[in-house]
């Protein structure tokens, strides 16, 4: 029987005190993450039509930084986690695991998205249901148990991302390790997942402003969890406190 590994609570403790030990290293973190994606992304949808080449090579070279910059928000948030401080020098480690992060990606989007496809028959039937009230809340019903297999694997693969940067897995083993750490706490991490969407969605109705809070204290309790859930290394009490 699985024994509870960690608390929602104690995660998001860990977290605050992981941002308010580092407070203005997460500010520019997230001063760089607006910089690099958000900023650029906008001017790219502002400057070019949607379907012209130079839209298309902009959107992609600008998934490949973030995609970069996922390795090394991962790297940093795990090296607060075990050490208590960020080493940004380890950044420069990550470009060769950057092949591997990306088919990482690849396939845990994929595998997701086969697990959603029940979903598309409840929102067809929805184009259906213009002129039936029933059948209309009948379809919007069928969608909370149509998308239980893609959450199901959306948790089940969670932090294949993380063991691939942590550990240096490649794709596949990333995947299957993390069906390993993550059996008998799926449910949990759901919960996990309901209460920081609740936060970050408080955050952004904040002017936005909030999230410079909120994303990472949630960062650094999904870490948290996954130093909780991992064989291999264990989180500091989330009392703990962390170098300054």
């Amino acid at each position: 029987m699985w024994t509870e590994k960690f608390s929602i609570n104690d995660a998001l403790k860990f977290g605050w005190s992981s941002f308010r030990q580092h407070i203005g290293f997460f500010i520019g973190l997230m001063v760089v993450l607006a910089l690099v994606t958000v900023l650029p992304d906008t001017i790219v949808d502002k400057t070019f039509e949607h379907d012209s080449a130079g839209f298309i090579v902009c959107k992609l070279i600008l998934r490949v930084i973030g995609l970069m910059f996922g390795m090394a928000v991962t790297r940093l948030s795990l090296d607060i986690t075990d050490n208590g401080s960020p080493n940004v020098g380890a950044v420069r480690e990550l470009p060769p695991l950057f092949v591997s992060y990306f088919f990482g990606t690849v396939l845990y989007a994929i595998v997701v998205l086969i697990g959603m496809l029940p979903e598309v028959l409840p929102v067809a039937g929805l184009a259906y249901a213009k002129d039936s009230p029933f059948l209309a809340i009948a379809c919007l019903l069928a969608m909370i148990p149509f998308a239980i297999p893609g959450l199901y694997l959306a948790y089940l693969f969670i932090y294949t991302p993380y063991l691939i940067i942590d550990r240096q897995l490649g794709p596949i083993e990333a995947l299957q390790e993390s069906r390993v750490i993550t059996q008998g706490a799926k449910i949990h991490l759901f919960l996990f997942g309901l209460v920081i969407l609740g936060i970050n969605i408080v955050g952004a109705l904040l002017l936005i402003i909030g999230l410079f809070v909120t994303f990472p204290v949630t960062l650094m309790a999904f870490t948290y969890i996954y130093r909780r859930l991992s064989p291999q290394g264990n989180a500091p009490s989330a009392t703990a406190v962390l170098p300054a």
